[in-house]
């Protein structure tokens, strides 16, 4: 496969069908592994491993805008994408988090506002905990022409009587919606552990998010901490990066 690839390669002169072929190969490398014959948890686990450690590892970048005095620049250096290997060897890492949706519907009942809908969705819901509870629902859904929409609620001070509810929509440039499609589109991010508390900097704070995707195959559900790693973070940022400041 790997050979017939690298002869197809050189005929394909446009870029996106070049990176296809070889997204292609990596993605044919990448199922190989996780397809090995599974004879008890371990060689399930070893096969798992391998087919994370075959992707390129991928820094996430410095938060940028208001966020940035939030992170010490020291913080970032050196940045460590690569979970430690206790964790890429705890099974519990490779079982997926239970679905986040019914959280998503119940805090924006509480809100009064509606669930977006949409044949294909990215959803991100975040709980952040310091001096008191914040929650946030994500919901970005792609049309038929490709352009990613995003709403936002999120609501702080959750369970007091000083709660306060923000609703914020927006759309994604249209550069920023090509580099979500890719993300999306990349076989690596299926091969990320499923359940991490690695993140390349954190806080005095509770920070988890769950993010999931709709419409797509195969279903990504995947739990981070704080900024997280790799390629659920990536899309996570996509995701944020238009926001209104």
């Amino acid at each position: 496969m790997t050979q017939t690839l690298a002869v197809l390669l050189p005929v394909f002169h446009d870029r996106d069908c070049a990176q296809l072929v070889r997204r292609l190969g990596l993605a044919w490398g990448v199922l190989m592994l996780l397809a090995v014959p599974a004879q008890g948890q371990d060689r399930s686990l070893e096969a798992r491993i391998a087919a994370f450690a075959r992707c390129p590892a991928l820094n996430f970048p410095p938060p940028e805008g208001d966020d940035v005095r939030l992170v010490p620049e020291m913080l970032w250096a050196p940045p460590n994408p690569i979970p430690p290997q206790s964790e890429l060897r705890d099974p519990s890492s490779w079982v997926a988090p239970e679905s986040a949706i019914d959280r998503h519907k119940a805090l924006r009942a509480r809100a009064g506002v509606s669930m977006p809908s949409g044949e294909q969705q990215v959803l991100v819901f975040e709980v952040i905990a310091h001096s008191s509870l914040g929650e946030i629902s994500l919901v970005a859904s792609r049309n038929n022409e490709g352009h990613w929409s995003v709403d936002e609620l999120a609501e702080f001070g959750v369970g007091g009587n000083d709660a306060a509810i923000r609703h914020r929509t927006w759309t994604l440039p249209w550069s920023d919606g090509f580099a979500l499609d890719d993300e999306l589109a990349d076989p690596c991010v299926d091969a990320e552990p499923l359940r991490s508390t690695h993140a390349e900097f954190s806080l005095d704070l509770t920070y988890v998010w769950t993010l999931e995707t709709t419409g797509r195959q195969p279903t990504l559900r995947v739990e981070r901490h704080y900024w997280g790693f790799g390629r659920a973070s990536r899309i996570r940022d996509l995701l944020h990066k238009g926001s209104p400041r």
